[in-house]
């Protein structure tokens, strides 16, 4: 599931698509982020963790 939004990086704003990845170990989900990719760009700008918990960290790479 993917879904449009804006990005800023600096002084640079960008348009982006969250993209929600879940790790699951048989049934058990073992970690879940997002990934914020660029299509203008082709590349992932920052991955987000800790959306469970209301609590968003963006670790631009």
């Amino acid at each position: 599931m993917a879904r449009q939004e804006s990005f800023s990086l600096g002084e640079c704003k960008y348009k982006v698509l969250r993209i929600k990845q879940v790790t699951k170990k048989g049934d058990e989900q073992i970690d879940a982020l997002s990934v914020l990719y660029s299509p203008d760009l082709q590349a992932t700008l920052a991955k987000v963790y800790g959306e469970r918990h209301r609590r968003r960290v963006h670790r631009p790479l």
